[in-house]
């Protein structure tokens, strides 16, 4: 678990003001491979992503058989 106030260290102001509200931040989140369910990351990326926006997801999650999972999950549904 990162502390966010250390996420922003080093980056300039003007910087952080335009991306700060643009970032959700599920640090400590538990993290799960249940279709639908709201920790699923591919599941929240298909729920609130439109396909005009740009979302970027980073998976690091450190337990290799979930992070398997979900880009498997991504890869089924890359038409979404």
């Amino acid at each position: 678990k990162r502390e966010i106030s250390k996420y922003w260290d080093g980056t300039p102001q003007d910087v952080r003001d335009k991306w700060e509200p643009r970032l959700t931040w599920y640090n400590g989140v538990p993290v799960t491979t249940e279709k639908g369910n709201m920790h699923n990351p591919v599941h929240r990326i298909h729920e609130l992503c439109r396909i005009e926006d740009f979302c970027a997801f980073k998976l690091d999650i450190d337990t290799p058989h979930v992070e398997y999972s979900l880009v498997k999950q991504l890869l089924e549904n890359h038409g979404q």
